[in-house]
């Protein structure tokens, strides 16, 4: 009588159990075919700023009055030319009037990468759009083009009076910024 009373609670134990694995698997079906899937999770948005390399200051000697024979100082290398910059912004998709200052109510805002800055072997481009100091804005990833740059825009027209940025990031590293004012 106990033997058959195990077995009738084993029994019971193998149909609870099955039926459990069998309403979790149909409601991953049922939610896999209505697309009715649980909300992806966020990511949480950092300010993507690229900083200042940090020098640190060198001591100074001070000299003797004893006079040394040959040259002192050594003179300081001359600054290296700047280039176009890496990233520009303009009003228009032709990339031919870059500008730092537009009017208020502009209508799209167009950031531009230089596709040389690109390291090579490049397939996406992050451009975010920052309000100053760090108010992120809008992103959007695009595909470097054949041209000299590759572009993205914002619809800017209801943008306020201020300062705002423009980011490049490729594999997490910001290629360079662009910053422009909004005027009245």
């Amino acid at each position: 009588m106990v033997y058959s009373q195990f077995r009738t609670l084993i029994s019971l134990l193998i149909i609870l159990c099955v039926t459990g694995i069998f309403l979790y698997g149909g409601s991953r079906v049922l939610h896999a075919v209505t697309g009715a899937a649980a909300p992806e999770p966020t990511a949480t948005l950092v300010p993507l700023i690229e900083q200042p390399p940090t020098a640190s200051p060198t001591p100074r000697t001070h000299r003797t009055a004893t006079p040394t024979p040959g040259p002192t100082d050594t003179p300081q290398p001359s600054p290296t030319p700047k280039g176009p910059p890496k990233v520009f912004l303009t009003d228009g998709n032709s990339g031919s009037a870059p500008s730092s200052t537009f009017k208020v109510g502009l209508y799209r805002s167009y950031c531009w990468v230089r596709n040389s800055a690109l390291p090579p072997n490049t397939t996406s481009v992050t451009i975010s759009w920052y309000r100053q100091p760090n108010t992120f804005l809008f992103q959007y990833a695009i595909q470097p083009s054949g041209g000299e740059a590759s572009a993205a825009f914002f619809y800017a027209s209801s943008l306020p009076a201020g300062k705002y940025r423009c980011d490049a990031v490729v594999n997490g590293q910001v290629v360079g910024s662009a910053e422009f004012s909004l005027v009245q």
